[in-house]
């Protein structure tokens, strides 16, 4: 441990740093300040000799017997590290007034994580409680993200429009990649937020692929889903509440149909065939198709060597027999009697 010959800079310095801390944390962020501002080696230099004689007699004793003294010098880095720590621990504090939605409970988590680091800060060391902030610091950049993709879910991605049918219904044209979540919930079908269909339906949406209408009662419950392709005219795909079967040859269905155009279907219609000619057919001309005998098989090449062979052998070992028998008999006729 360096003894500073100037320990009231230190507070001085510390106090400057901790005056943005929250006013809860602010004795415990002091401390902790002076201890880092204290270890860290860019802050120390040795002292002068008129440093030594301007402090007192016990720097002079203690220079006499040989004990380590510093003298302390702010240095910028530290500082600049030392105010990044105070500025998580005002964000942490600025959390716990955080407002939560029952939809995502992102912020009631950082509200809770805050609320358990200010309960234990005065038994945390300053390790620990960087550690945290950054954890708090980093979950509060992803929170900041999703509100900003809340916010582009609400933003007009198409004109409005709407259709009037009879009863006092009417389809109405879907904007936004939100309002087509929110009716998917409602409905229960495919285009709610929590199916993993939202993302290839909001995507049609916004690059303009597909139109997407709802018809509502005159009260404005939604009745019916209807996805429509924007180049060809078709309806992709038409829906109830709990992808419930819907048939275009309902009155509603028929009326939205006859006013978006008449070339609006359910499926693609195959090309009517070309009339026949009336020129006559060409000549076709004859073809003459060659046949050759069939080569023989392996294993058939492969017998027919092998029972040659044979034969081969057996008349080659009858001659021999015959030449012996001849042998045996003309030796025993020369034999003297």
């Amino acid at each position: 441990m360096r003894n500073y010959i100037n320990e009231n800079d230190i507070r001085l310095r510390a106090e400057t740093l901790a005056r943005d801390a929250p006013t809860v944390a602010y004795a415990r962020c002091l401390k902790l300040l002076m201890q880092q501002l204290r270890a860290d080696p860019r802050n120390a230099r040795p002292p002068r000799a008129r440093e030594i004689a301007a402090a007192g007699a016990w720097a002079q004793r203690a220079e006499k017997v040989g004990a380590p003294l510093s003298w302390f010098v702010a240095s910028s880095a530290s500082a600049a590290l030392l105010r990044r720590f105070i500025a998580r621990v005002r964000d942490a504090h600025a959390d716990l007034q955080i407002e939560s939605t029952a939809a995502y409970g992102h912020e009631t988590v950082q509200r809770l994580e805050s609320a358990r680091l200010f309960a234990n800060l005065d038994h945390m060391s300053f390790d620990a409680i960087d550690e945290k902030t950054r954890v708090l610091a980093r979950r509060r950049r992803r929170i900041a993200q999703l509100r900003a993709a809340r916010a582009a879910r609400d933003l007009p991605r198409c004109p409005a429009d709407a259709v009037a049918v009879t009863g006092g219904r009417r389809w109405r044209r879907i904007v936004s990649t939100g309002e087509l979540g929110r009716i998917g919930d409602a409905m229960g079908n495919c285009t709610a937020f929590h199916r993993r269909t939202h993302i290839g339906y909001a995507r049609r949406l916004i690059n303009g692929s597909a139109e997407f209408w709802i018809l509502e009662s005159p009260s404005g419950d939604p009745l019916i889903l209807l996805m429509m392709m924007t180049g060809s005219r078709m309806v992709g795909d038409i829906r109830r509440a709990r992808n419930g079967y819907v048939s275009l040859a309902e009155p509603d269905v028929a009326a939205f149909m006859r006013a978006r155009g008449p070339h609006t279907m359910r499926v693609a219609q195959p090309a009517p065939p070309s009339p026949p000619s009336a020129a006559p057919p060409l000549p076709t001309p004859a073809r003459t198709v060659q046949t050759e005998a069939p080569a023989p098989q392996v294993g058939a090449r492969v017998t027919s060597a092998l029972i040659d062979s044979l034969r081969s052998a057996v008349s080659a070992r009858r001659v021999r027999v015959r030449l012996l028998d001849l042998i045996e008999t003309r030796s025993g006729q020369e034999q003297p009697r």
